[in-house]
């Protein structure tokens, strides 16, 4: 047994975990052909994201543009460099042929929709006076369930967060 192999969390990150798109307005799953579609998503900690893209990320934007464009700009910014490719996703080509979505494909399709203001505003409730650990639990789980209209962008930074999606699953997968 290797434990460098074993616990090599970003190793893990490296190897691109399938995140099926959902509506912004619905929540709802996206299908193609019946088949969801997938965007193929690098963990936060992969050693394969080049420093130069993280520190893109942080590039702040002019401050004169709204809020909105900011927020939207450093989303798209940041999520360019966790994706790893597409699955089951199409665009019309030049003949009127549908075309699979490549790496090229990236920003125009991070800027389909616009960055939910509402998405990045979630805070766990406060605590209620003689809640147990497990009621509040409860209670956070179901606020944080609700669907709030996260971006194409924030999907897939919000995936590229969850470390136990890349750690509970055998390596290689």
């Amino acid at each position: 047994m290797d434990f460098f192999e074993l616990y090599d969390a970003r190793a893990r990150a490296d190897e691109p975990i399938e995140l099926p798109l959902r509506d912004q307005r619905t929540g709802e799953i996206i299908t193609m052909g019946g088949k969801p579609c997938i965007v193929l998503v690098l963990g936060a900690n992969a050693r394969s994201i080049p420093p130069d893209a993280k520190a893109a990320m942080l590039k702040e934007e002019k401050a004169e543009q709204p809020i909105r464009d900011r927020l939207h700009a450093a989303c798209m910014r940041a999520a360019l460099a966790y994706i790893a490719g597409f699955k089951n996703m199409a665009r019309r080509g030049e003949d009127g042929e549908a075309i699979p979505l490549t790496l090229d494909d990236a920003e125009a399709f991070l800027d389909l929709n616009v960055a939910s203001v509402e998405h990045g505003a979630w805070r766990a409730p406060k605590r209620n006076e003689g809640e147990t650990d497990e009621e509040y639990r409860q209670r956070v789980d179901q606020d944080r369930a609700v669907w709030r209209g996260a971006s194409f962008a924030q999907q897939i930074l919000d995936a590229s967060r969850e470390e136990s999606r890349f750690l509970d699953r055998p390596r290689g997968n």
